[in-house]
């Protein structure tokens, strides 16, 4: 089951990896062929690079939303707070059982 949480984002950073180093291939032949300032070329890698890490955040957090929109038309919202309550009263009387309990300190 965790495996396949993790599956997803990694296949995702790898080709987004692989795309961010042959189009830095692509502009390194670019920049031979015309001259520009060293400044320049660094502004446009910082930007390939940002650029690369908000796609990369959107497509990890749009496939998110697939269990989100799952849930949010398929589960009984009552019965989950019906059961939500009753984990409670159990912790609840667990945790009064040990308060009555006598301690064993020294």
């Amino acid at each position: 089951m965790a495996f396949r949480k993790w599956v997803p984002p990694y296949i995702t950073a790898q080709s987004i990896s692989f795309r961010i180093r042959s189009a830095t291939q692509v502009q390194k032949q670019l920049s031979t062929s015309r001259p520009q300032s060293l400044d320049a070329r660094r502004e446009l890698n910082m930007a390939l690079v940002l650029i690369c890490i908000v796609v990369l955040f959107i497509l990890c957090q749009s496939v998110k939303i697939i269990p989100d929109i799952y849930e949010a038309l398929t589960c009984n919202h009552s019965q989950v707070s019906i059961e939500r309550e009753k984990v409670k009263n159990r912790v609840n009387g667990l945790e009064t059982r040990r308060s009555r309990e006598p301690s064993m300190a020294f």
